[in-house]
């Protein structure tokens, strides 16, 4: 399906900065869901994609917001595809 002579493309999608990142949000995302966001992409070709989210790191790289353990779930049509921890290293 598709037009499958398209040249491979990077998307980037970030978080609005005026968005508190421990913020209860209810556009669409999962209950319980504290921060993350919400994106619809259009995939041109049925295929296999890759999806590496990029976490804001602080001046001596740790994960900003790993003082406590999180979930960074990854979903695709409402159906989880990964699932990570994020604990403080």
């Amino acid at each position: 399906m598709g037009d499958t002579d398209l040249a491979p493309a990077v998307r980037t999608y970030r978080v609005a900065a005026r968005i508190a990142r421990n913020a209860i949000t209810s556009s669409g995302l999962p209950l319980g869901t504290r921060g993350g966001m919400l994106v619809s992409h259009h995939f041109p070709v049925d295929g296999e994609y890759v999806i590496k989210p990029k976490l804001w790191r602080n001046t001596v790289d740790v994960v900003r917001g790993t003082e406590t353990p999180h979930d960074l779930e990854i979903s695709l049509d409402g159906a989880q595809l990964t699932l990570h921890a994020l604990r403080r290293a």
